[in-house]
């Protein structure tokens, strides 16, 4: 009930926020239904968590976690790692894939560092820290659809205008054929001038 006394008029983002698909691993794969709800920028929160801490995952062994999209290019949103402090992570390492064996991943799953499925566990907090590298990227990519959608909106206002323009002059036509007629003459006397000075 308390969704609808407090709904707001929805935004260009809100709206353009669907077409931006957030990361599988943004959240985890049992949660609670108010979870669902929760922004891309929000923590899951520690209190009366039903969720026990070895379900919490970051990717798969072998999956890389601080990697970026190739699209990404240069950014210095967060140069000095402010926001989310990168480490390397040993178990996410794509170059040591063909380094785990069947005997080393048994004794990652009684470790308790990787389940049957062979995701690597972590906890929450390091789950939040990950969250909140997603947000970055989720924001790039709405920034980058908002700035498309502007151009696109810049594109359809000059084709308006050249639009009207076209439509207020009446002898547009007719001047438009009088500079075609003069530049095929010009070209014409060129290319006529140049054959002459090679023959």
């Amino acid at each position: 009930m308390s969704k609808f006394l407090s709904l707001r008029r929805p935004t260009t983002i809100s709206k353009l926020a669907p077409f931006v698909p957030q990361h599988p691993d943004a959240l985890p794969r049992e949660i609670v239904p108010q979870w669902a709800d929760l922004l891309p920028s929000a923590k899951l929160p520690d209190r009366c968590c039903p969720v026990h801490a070895k379900d919490l995952s970051r990717g798969a062994l072998g999956q890389p976690v601080w990697e970026l999209p190739p699209e990404h290019g240069f950014d210095l949103q967060d140069p000095e790692l402010r926001v989310v402090r990168r480490s390397y992570l040993e178990l996410h390492d794509k170059h040591l894939r063909e380094f785990w064996t069947e005997a080393l991943k048994k004794y990652l799953k009684r470790r308790e560092l990787i389940n049957n499925e062979e995701r690597v566990m972590c906890t929450l907090r390091q789950l939040n820290q990950y969250r909140s590298f997603l947000f970055q990227r989720y924001r790039l990519q709405l920034k980058r659809l908002l700035q498309k959608l502007g151009s696109d909106k810049a594109m359809d206002d000059h084709n308006a205008k050249v639009q009207t323009h076209m439509e207020t002059v009446p002898d547009f036509e007719e001047k438009l054929f009088i500079r075609r007629n003069r530049a095929a003459g010009i070209y014409s006397k060129k290319m006529d001038g140049w054959k002459q000075t090679v023959e």
